[in-house]
């Protein structure tokens, strides 16, 4: 934890050095330092599989459904960081896109979700 916080630190001083001399190198820099702090963060993903690995077994969820709710967090964190990136740059327009284009994959991720619970109720419809 302490290096994802150092590099964090040490990239927004960098950041707020540079962003006044040369605005390109500190664009490099953020996103940069940016892309370092989330591999830092992968580290912790392996724990995190383990944890919804085990609660599956406990619970007798379908993988499929680990799977989808993996994938959604991923879409989501991706979406945020990118977004973020590009609104620190000043692109808020293609940071908002890109938000909207992260909601729309969680959408259609969770279609085969949606699916399962409109049939489980057709079923407790039908009894």
């Amino acid at each position: 934890m302490i290096k994802i916080v150092l590099t964090g630190i040490i990239t927004a001083i960098l950041v707020l050095i540079l962003r006044e001399q040369q605005k390109g190198i500190s664009a490099v820099v953020l996103m940069a330092g940016s892309l370092a702090v989330l591999l830092f963060c992968m580290e912790y993903l392996e724990t995190l599989l383990k944890l919804f690995e085990d609660i599956s077994d406990m619970m007798q969820v379908d993988q499929i459904y680990i799977k989808i709710l993996l994938k959604i967090i991923g879409i989501a964190y991706v979406c945020q960081f990118a977004s973020e990136i590009c609104q620190d740059l000043g692109s808020q327009t293609v940071g908002k896109q890109i938000e909207i284009a992260g909601k729309l994959s969680v959408l259609v991720v969770s279609i085969p979700v949606i699916q399962g619970l409109l049939d489980t109720m057709k079923e407790l419809l039908a009894l």
